[in-house]
């Protein structure tokens, strides 16, 4: 091939070479202006080409970095090239860059320039987060990158990177989407450099616009479907000290394959540190008892890996804590971040806080009166928080030297706040021998066990309605296909419809009325999304809370069925003396 360079050299005369080597490319550098009339960059450019260009061709070694910048000189100053010189060096440079053995690195290289245009916060379950960048190429041929990526800073990571692989930049404008993964956690996120990968050869851009000011994004809460509660212990034993808090992790739709659970306070509650967390795994079904599995992992670093698990189960774990000496409050905030991956391999993060409340759902008192036929126990059970509570099942537990019997009172009482409700129970002693004269005396003057247990299952009428609405929800998207919205309609209810129902009116009438629907708060939360992705979003809630506008008890009963929480009181038994 037939390399010839034309410089104009002291006013008209010209001095022609002509150079053969190897499978070169044949090219034409030609400066027609005269050498007075070239700035000082242009000559330094000239300079700088003929010495990388002179070395590439005497060296022979085609694939070295002088090929790669001598082609990057002359593909970013087209003016010294024809139009078919230039492609033939586009296509030299992305020949050259796929076999590179070193990486060359170009910082804020003018051949392109990169502009950040808009963020779009999908709100899918499998969705994350999409920018759009306007990529202008100064190339008159088409240039392949392996990888483009936008690093983002906010939120609780370092780098947050939104990519698009295997990318062909054309001639002039290119809008490019990169997707970074989903994230829930919440915060102003800056858009801090562009890198531009093809080979070997990178580009790194950190000015993004003109301006020269950050493009800053603010990602509100994108929540997945991964529902997580914190709890007192189940069963709780009134009266007695507790140390501990339940962790529940409900999957639903998720499946988990390995992760890491790490859980800090917010107010004042100090949780200690484990060396060893035994979850215990149950499937979420209609099952009065379903199987249970167990399995004890070490903590590392203060993180805690949680088992694999499957679609619609719970696993549950222990946390101990304890409670400055002076503490007063009996409402506490967590911030619960779990990562994990999921069956396909994606990465997942869920950040949340979530409140735990340490006082007793009841006040628990009773009462005795004794006769010749037995004792008279009333068991008087107290509300003790707003939202009323539905009781299961009550069940009386005494030694074997008595016989209990219940005294009939309404099926599933409903105990609203600061509300008594009573159960009466009589307790009739057996007769037993004596071990020295085998005459019978009444056992009540001797209790064979010290404890009687007064035991209440019972769950909230919020959970009952919370249950039943998700579940329809979730039958919903089943059957339009639109399963991966779970999670964001899910937080949209439980923030913007269930907050607003008259729990106290579910649950004297057993039926509750929804409010119209708003479409401005559910808008508002999809600005962020597609137009397309935001209207059926919208008339899909619509018809749907149109759909569930009345709910009653009884269709909840027959729906849903709900896990209880087992209250436990204790007192010594009854002795006449």
């Amino acid at each position: 091939a037939l390399l010839t360079s034309e410089l104009l050299i002291e006013g008209s005369e010209i001095s022609e070479t002509s150079v053969t080597i190897g499978d070169v490319v044949p090219c034409r550098i030609s400066i027609r202006s005269d050498l007075w009339q070239l700035a000082e960059t242009e000559l330094d450019l000239v300079y700088d080409v003929e010495v990388d260009m002179r070395y590439w061709m005497f060296s022979g070694k085609k694939r070295s970095g002088f090929c790669l910048k001598s082609c990057l000189h002359l593909v970013a100053n087209p003016a010294l090239l024809t139009v078919d010189q230039v492609k033939d060096y586009v296509k030299e440079l992305n020949d050259a860059a796929s076999k590179m053995e070193k990486t060359v690195v170009r910082e804020d290289d003018p051949i392109f320039v990169p502009t950040v245009l808009t963020l779009i916060n999908r709100v899918g379950d499998d969705d994350g987060l999409v920018v759009e960048v306007d990529i202008h190429s100064k190339l008159c041929e088409v240039f392949r990158f392996n990888d483009i990526g936008l690093a983002l800073l906010g939120g609780e990571a370092n780098d947050f990177w939104c990519t698009q692989k295997d990318v062909e930049l054309k001639p002039g404008g290119n809008v490019v989407r990169l997707v970074g993964e989903k994230t829930s956690v919440p915060g102003t996120y800056v858009a801090d450099r562009l890198a531009m990968q093809a080979g070997k050869l990178r580009f790194n851009y950190k000015e993004l616009q003109s301006k020269s000011r950050k493009h800053m994004f603010r990602i509100n809460e994108n929540a997945t479907s991964l529902k997580v509660a914190v709890s007192l212990p189940d069963p709780l034993v009134y009266g007695e000290s507790h140390n501990n808090l339940l962790v529940k992790i409900f999957t639903r739709q998720n499946t988990i394959k390995s992760g890491f659970v790490s859980i800090s306070p917010v107010t004042g509650m100090t949780l200690l540190n484990v060396k060893a967390v035994t979850f215990r795994t149950i499937t979420c079904s209609e099952e009065p008892h379903p199987i249970a599995r167990e399995q004890t992992i070490e903590t590392a670093d203060g993180k805690m890996a949680i088992p694999s698990c499957g679609e619609n189960e719970m696993m549950e774990f222990w946390l101990p804590y304890i409670l400055p000496s002076d503490g007063k409050t009996h409402e506490h905030k967590l911030k619960i971040v779990l990562t994990y991956v999921t069956e396909d391999r994606k990465r997942r993060l869920h950040s949340t806080i979530e409140k735990v409340k340490l006082a007793m759902p009841f006040v628990v008192s009773q009462s005795t009166v004794y006769n010749t036929s037995g004792i008279m126990l009333q068991m008087k059970l107290t509300g003790n928080e707003e939202i009323p509570w539905r009781i299961v099942e009550t069940t009386l537990s005494t030694p074997p030297n008595f016989h209990v019997e219940e005294f009939p009172c309404s099926t599933d009482p409903t105990i609203f706040h600061r509300q008594d409700f009573s159960y009466l129970f009589r307790l009739t002693p057996k007769e037993a021998a004596l071990p020295d004269t085998g005459t019978k005396r009444s056992s009540f003057f001797e209790p064979l066990n010290p404890k009687v247990q007064f035991s209440i299952t019972y769950y909230s009428s919020g959970e009952e309605i919370e249950t039943y609405i998700l579940t329809l929800l979730d039958t919903l998207l089943e059957s339009r296909n639109l399963r991966k919205y779970s999670g964001f309609l899910t937080h949209y209810l439980r923030d913007h419809v269930l907050s607003d129902l008259d729990f106290i009116a579910y649950g004297m009438r057993d039926v509750v009325h929804l409010e119209p629907f708003n479409r401005a708060p559910l808008e508002g939360l999809l600005t962020s999304e597609e137009a397309q992705v935001r209207e059926e979003l919208v008339d899909l809630m619509d018809g749907f809370l149109k759909s569930v506008s009345k709910i009653s008890a009884q269709e909840v009963r027959k729906t849903v069925q709900i896990r209880p929480t087992t209250l436990i009181y204790q007192m010594e038994p009854p002795v006449c003396k």
